[in-house]
């Protein structure tokens, strides 16, 4: 019984050796390990709110802490030194590994790294695949999804867009191959101004450039008009006749389909 009580409390000084020597900690509470870090700050960067926490010992000869951030490749900050640690970078798409650690002393015999933590995340640019009414279908990367659709990109990475012609709201749009006013596609960028037409194919393959954070690839599909004619005097029963493309009918006629802005 004596040694059995001997083994207990040497187990629970060790288990408490123990705690105290682990008790200490730091961490990333804002990028954490594995994410995708985006936001429309600018068309070329993107802004990142930086956090982190701590846990100090618990011994109270312990009296100094301060935390070191390696954030390459931007560099290396210490809490204590300076402006500290910043809370807001500015970053480029690209996959990143940071290193926190925290140092503790005694304030005499000088400090020691006492807990660190290494994370890697991705910085990407937000790219959207819309129509050019905003909503209804669009094929992204082969797949039908809802327009517009956002997207999570390295610079250099594709992306396949792919027009639908579709019925939104009860209008008719279509891909207009015709000749006159076709169907393209465009880049608008963040701060809303257009590129020239890109392409005339119903599916575009499209490269993200560095300045493409908040920007779109477009589908310029061309809505369906509904007309009829009719002569300019109303008879009792009989409207007369009108020649409509070379051809012929009763006035009015019925509803002729034609796309936006090509003659009839």
């Amino acid at each position: 019984m004596k040694n059995f009580s001997k083994l207990l409390i040497i187990v629970s000084l060790t288990l408490l050796m123990l705690s105290k020597a682990f008790s200490q900690s730091v961490w990333f509470v804002n990028p954490q390990n594995g994410l995708d870090i985006t936001s429309l700050y600018s068309e070329s960067q993107i802004s990142l709110n930086f956090q982190y926490n701590w846990q100090r010992s618990s011994d109270p000869d312990i009296i100094t802490h301060y935390i070191k951030l390696f954030a390459e490749p931007i560099g290396t900050y210490q809490s204590n030194i300076g402006g500290g640690i910043p809370q807001w970078f500015d970053l480029t798409p690209g996959t990143y590994q940071w290193r926190l650690e925290l140092w503790e002393g005694d304030g005499i015999q000088g400090s020691i790294k006492t807990a660190e933590q290494t994370i890697t995340f991705n910085v990407k640019h937000t790219f959207y695949v819309k129509n050019n009414f905003y909503y209804g279908i669009i094929n992204v990367d082969n797949v039908q999804v809802t327009s517009p659709y956002k997207l999570k990109k390295f610079i250099g990475t594709s992306v396949i867009g792919g027009a639908i012609d579709q019925i939104f709201n009860n209008a008719s749009y279509v891909w207009n191959e015709s000749g006159i006013n076709n169907s393209d596609w465009r880049r608008q960028s963040m701060l809303g101004t257009y590129s020239n037409s890109l392409s005339q194919s119903r599916d575009y393959t499209y490269t993200i450039v560095s300045n493409d954070n908040g920007a779109s690839l477009i589908a310029n599909l061309k809505k369906i008009c509904n007309i009829s004619f009719q002569n300019n005097y109303i008879g009792v029963g009989n409207g007369g006749v009108i020649t409509v493309n070379g051809s012929q009918y009763n006035s009015p006629t019925s509803s002729f389909q034609v796309v936006e802005q090509n003659p009839i």
